[in-house]
């Protein structure tokens, strides 16, 4: 009887073992697709605050060259 609990024991340890183990490589694939995500959206976040400084840029530049234009028909 020993020895079918010291089997089953060990069978268990195994398995558990073996559990953690995928447990802390999906841990760990979920912490580097969180810093991967985050580093993404970063450099999404600049890219997109940049366009919008050039388009408010751009539409102010509009502006000033359709007020001189208006002007120098008048």
């Amino acid at each position: 009887m020993r020895l079918i609990d010291a089997n089953i024991e060990n069978l268990v340890k195994k398995k558990l073992k073996e559990i953690l183990t995928s447990y802390s490589q999906i841990n760990e694939a979920l912490v580097k697709k969180s810093a991967l995500t985050k580093y993404v959206f970063s450099h999404v976040d600049k890219i997109l605050d940049s366009l919008y400084e050039q388009d408010k840029q751009n539409i102010n530049q509009s502006r000033l060259e359709e007020e001189k234009n208006s002007a120098l028909k008048k």
